[in-house]
C-alpha cells in the first residue's frame, strides 16, 4: 500500500512541480524513508469528505493530508542551520502525521505542537516529551492561543503551514500572533507568500518549483 502511495505521490508531484524536481523529490523520499523508517508518514488521507470543495460546502476545514516531501524539509533544515537556529518552538497548523516534526527533531532541539482538525489522525499519533497534539478547528482562536500559552508560555514560535487552508483564516491567525509578538518565522509550503499581509511579514527565503514553492517569512519587527 505504501509503495502505491509513493508512486501516487510521484505522479502528483510531477504534475505540480515538474518532472525534474519530482525526480529530486523521489530521491530524497527514498533516502528519508530508509533513514527514518516511518512508513506511517507516507499515508495519504484523501476522500470525498476531505476535498477543498467539501470543505467549503460544509463551511469547515477538513482537507486532505499529503506528506511534505523530504526534499523540502532538507531545504528548511539548511535554512535553519544557516541562520544558526538550533533550538526553537514549532507549531504545525494542519499537522497530519507530523513528518516535519519528526525530521527536524532529529537535527534540532524543538518543542512541538501539532494541530489538525482530523481527530482520527490526532488519536493515532504517539507523542514524546517534546511533542503535543491537538484536534482543533482553528477558527476557535481563544482555544488556539490557550494551547500556545500552555505549551510555549507565549515565547516566539516557528509557524509551519503546508498547503494552507482558508487564506483569510491563515492571515487572521498569523497577524494575531504577530501582534502578540509570538512569531519567529513562518514556513509555508505550496503557498504564495504574497497572499500573506506584507504589512507584517517579509520574505526571507524562497525556492520555487513550477507554480509552487517553499517560502520562509519573518516578521518585519523581530
Amino acid at each position: 500500500m505504501q509503495i502505491i502511495n509513493l508512486v501516487k505521490l510521484f505522479f502528483l508531484n510531477a504534475l505540480n512541480y515538474g518532472l525534474f524536481p519530482s525526480l529530486i523529490i523521489l530521491y530524497f523520499e527514498i533516502l528519508g524513508l530508509l533513514k527514518f523508517k516511518n512508513i506511517n508518514e507516507l499515508r495519504i488521507v484523501e476522500d470525498i469528505n476531505t476535498s477543498y470543495l467539501a470543505s467549503k460546502s460544509q463551511q469547515k476545514y477538513n482537507t486532505a493530508y499529503i506528506p511534505t516531501p523530504y526534499y523540502f524539509l532538507f531545504l528548511i533544515k539548511k535554512y535553519l542551520i544557516r541562520k544558526k537556529i538550533k533550538k526553537f518552538n514549532f507549531i504545525d497548523l494542519g499537522c497530519g502525521y507530523s513528518r516535519p516534526a519528526n525530521y527536524l527533531n532529529y537535527y534540532f532541539n524543538i518543542s512541538y505542537v501539532g494541530i489538525d482538525i482530523n481527530k482520527d489522525i490526532i488519536n493515532s499519533l504517539n507523542s514524546n516529551k517534546n511533542f503535543k497534539y491537538y484536534s482543533l478547528d482553528l477558527r476557535n482562536k481563544k482555544k488556539f492561543f490557550k494551547i500556545i500559552n500552555d505549551n510555549f508560555k507565549n515565547e516566539k514560535i516557528i509557524f509551519y503551514l503546508s498547503d494552507p487552508f482558508d487564506i483569510n483564516l491563515v492571515n487572521d491567525i498569523l497577524v494575531s500572533s504577530y501582534k502578540k509578538k509570538l512569531v519567529h518565522k513562518i514556513i509555508m509550503i505550496n503557498a504564495k507568500y504574497n497572499m500573506i499581509k506584507k504589512k507584517y511579514f517579509i520574505l526571507d527565503f524562497e525556492k520555487k518549483f513550477n507554480k509552487r514553492s517553499v517560502a520562509i517569512l519573518k516578521p518585519k519587527i523581530q
